[in-house]
């Protein structure tokens, strides 16, 4: 009854700095933000939340392109962490999350739900004490991806004792 009701735990995550990522800032650096470890059962993620505010660099040399996904090479890529000691979670199930508009300075925000009844492996993999972080990416030199901010809100089944 609790599932079908959604009774779930949200905790929510969020972080409001504006950071840039040029291509040479996307290679170990820190993620922009990164969960609590998730509490509950076995696989207790059924709903993963994300919102994102962000654009490119604004400029780029192809005008047919601007304002469209096309050739955009400024992303964010979802990653899970497990606790150390427990088998790594294959980097195949590391997701990409959302595009930035082509050659856009305007912000945008960018809503993604995931589900567990997607049929996704990311979520219905989640274990408790993994977590999930956003990874800013731009691909070539002169590309930046600008974060203004972001928030995961990741539903949890609640531990009934």
């Amino acid at each position: 009854m609790l599932e079908y009701a959604e009774y779930w735990l949200l905790p929510q995550i969020s972080r409001a700095d504006e950071m840039q990522y040029a291509e040479s800032d996307c290679h170990g650096q820190p993620p922009y933000l990164t969960s609590a470890p998730f509490q509950g059962e076995l696989y207790p993620v059924k709903k993963i939340g994300v919102t994102i505010w962000s654009h490119d660099q604004g400029w780029i040399s192809y005008p047919q392109e601007h304002s469209s996904f096309n050739n955009s090479w400024t992303w964010f890529d979802l990653k899970i962490t497990r606790p150390a000691g427990r088998d790594d979670i294959s980097k195949d199930a590391n997701l990409r999350l959302e595009t930035n508009v082509h050659a856009s300075e305007d912000t945008m925000c960018h809503e993604i739900i995931y589900r567990s009844d997607q049929d996704l492996r990311l979520v219905q993999n989640l274990e408790p004490g993994d977590r999930i972080s956003i990874i800013p990416r731009a691909l070539f030199p002169g590309w930046t991806n600008f974060v203004e901010n972001a928030c995961t809100d990741i539903y949890t089944t609640p531990v009934l004792i």
